[in-house]
């Protein structure tokens, strides 16, 4: 009973003490080729101390590119990151306080003089020292040790902050890479770890396993995807990647290892709704989440990958760190597929504003063919502004074994608008159907079909919290997707909730804890440990994410 009630308190509890360095104003203007000749305009119109925009000066270091303003009172920072051609904010924009007194007055019309950090201490503090007394403004020494190098003024951003600044949103081959990653020549290494302890209050069963090493249980949780294990302290990724990017070449490998891993690999890929007691895994390929190479021929907008990446379907990605919410969706889980092997084409249109993209892949989470037709996909991405991006996708292929006719057919589309600096929203909504499957009750085959739609917030009110409440609707119309691939089930339908608080503990880590409710209109849909059933299913997550 302890247990439930610390796991409930903390999750809903939203913090507003946690202090740290503020972000403020956005990058209006990027002009120039490299560098030194880099011209970076600011809008600092919601900064309060400076209205207007503003040209800044460039730090031109190994260790990254950053622009830099300076105000009678402020210091503001931005690093830059060049992706597919062009120079973009790889994150938020950053105000130091600069080393002076100033004076204002009390409600007594007395003059009181307030201590503002020193910017050797401002700059510390962006890198995690001293954060909480430096907000504060406590007593600090004036010792402080100036940072020999460059001050990491970036912080790991919001999904749909990424997904703006991003010319294509998947797959994400060559991504500009993290400034805390560490350079071996123009090689950039990073990593993530992603742990967690979830606990589902229907009291499922412990995960059985049968000692197979090439074989992995089935979750306990059902209907999840990557949390499904109830009751276990799980390390969910582990993960190093390698980069590499210049004017036409470059590659990105994701070498993985964890539970998410060996679900990745799963086969059948659905492992969740086997009905094996265990999934066997594709051991050749487990370890290795993407690995993509990137051709961008000279004095074009195209830009050509090939290997194995990340679906570009979908609002939501592997990784969790670059979502809102720490579990995924069912739509994500279930109505879609992972990863791919194959090639994409991708072409800028009209700069900053239309991408196309073409997709020829193998199948859905497969490293091989298993027919002779391959599966094609399309993207149309339209930024109308620096605060709105629709992306619309398509896929279709044939999915079964020896089956080159009948083909399975996803259409999805995704919306993500910044309302206000501190409050954006996402929708996502998903139809998928396919031919001739085999219903369980009449014998006859027919097409079967799903839907889905997502509506989520993120409200982050200081740059160390932030609060992302989703909602889901997912219609298994045939029960098919929740059934397993290849035959009909019982049709259902799935309402879930899911409300997640994220503390940011430094540059690049974060502490999530996470509460989600799903509602099925079947009434045995849930199992629990006494083996009663039940159509409803709570759970309580904590998870800890890091980035290196």
């Amino acid at each position: 009973m302890t247990k439930i009630i610390l796991l409930v308190a903390v999750t809903f509890l939203p913090s507003f003490v946690w202090a740290e360095l503020q972000s403020c104003g956005q990058v209006k203007k990027i002009e120039g080729s490299d560098c030194k000749s880099l011209r970076v305009e600011f809008d600092l119109s919601e900064c309060g101390d400076a209205q207007g925009s503003f040209q800044s000066k460039m730090i031109c270091k190994k260790a990254g590119t950053t622009a830099e303003l300076k105000t009678q009172s402020n210091k503001f920072r931005v690093a830059l990151e060049r992706s597919h051609g062009e120079w973009k904010p790889s994150g938020k924009i950053w105000r130091f306080p600069l080393a002076k007194e100033r004076e204002v007055s009390n409600s007594k019309s007395e003059v009181a003089v307030l201590p503002v950090i020193p910017e050797s201490l401002a700059v510390a503090a962006a890198e995690g020292v001293s954060v909480t007394e430096a907000a504060s403004g406590k007593a600090v020494s004036e010792k402080t040790t100036e940072p020999k190098s460059e001050p990491k003024v970036d912080a790991k951003e919001i999904a749909s902050e990424a997904t703006l600044s991003n010319p294509m949103i998947k797959p994400t081959s060559i991504d500009a890479p993290s400034e805390t990653a560490p350079a071996l020549g123009d090689i950039k290494v990073s990593g993530f770890i992603d742990a967690y302890y979830s606990q589902n209050m229907n009291g499922a069963a412990p995960a059985q396993h049968t000692g197979n090493p090439a074989t992995i249980p089935n979750g306990n949780t059902s209907l999840r995807y990557y949390d499904q294990y109830n009751d276990q302290i799980q390390l969910s990724l582990a993960e190093i990647t390698i980069k590499k990017e210049n004017e036409r070449m470059g590659f990105l490998v994701d070498l993985d290892f964890g539970t998410s891993a060996d679900i990745n690999a799963a086969n059948p890929a659905y492992s969740a709704s086997a009905s094996t007691a265990d999934v066997r895994t594709d051991e050749m390929s487990k370890h290795i989440g993407q690995a993509i190479a990137t051709y961008k021929p000279k004095s074009t907008r195209l830009v050509f990958d090939i290997g194995k990446m990340a679906t570009h379907v979908g609002l939501e990605t592997m990784k969790s760190k670059d979502n809102w919410n720490y579990s995924r969706s069912t739509l994500y889980g279930y109505g879609i597929p992972l990863w791919h092997s194959g090639a994409h084409l991708g072409l800028e249109v009209a700069p900053q504003t239309v991408w196309l993209g073409a997709y020829v892949y193998n199948g859905w989470n497969s490293m091989y063919e298993n027919n002779h037709a391959k599966t094609f996909g399309g993207q149309i991405k339209f930024a109308a502004n620096d605060s709105a991006v629709m992306v619309l996708n398509y896929l279709e292929g044939a999915e079964r074994n020896m089956d080159n006719t009948h083909l399975r057919r996803i259409y999805e589309g995704n919306l993500t608008v910044k309302l206000v600096p501190t409050l954006s929203f996402q929708t996502d909504w998903l139809g998928g159907n396919e031919d001739n499957v085999l219903n369980n009750s009449t014998g006859e085959r027919r097409m079967v079909s799903w839907k889905a739609h997502t509506l989520a917030l993120k409200w982050s009110p200081s740059s160390c919290y932030s609060l992302s409440p989703r909602y889901e609707f997912y219609e298994d119309l045939d029960g098919y997707t929740f059934g397993g691939y290849g035959t009909t089930g019982e049709a259902q339908n799935l309402t879930s909730w899911t409300v997640t608080n994220a503390f940011t503990l430094s540059p690049g880590t974060e502490l999530r804890f996470e509460w989600r409710q799903d509602q099925s209109t079947k009434a045995n849909r849930f199992v629990k440990e006494n083996f009663d059933t039940t159509n409803e299913q709570i759970t309580y997550t904590a998870a800890f994410l890091s980035s290196f």
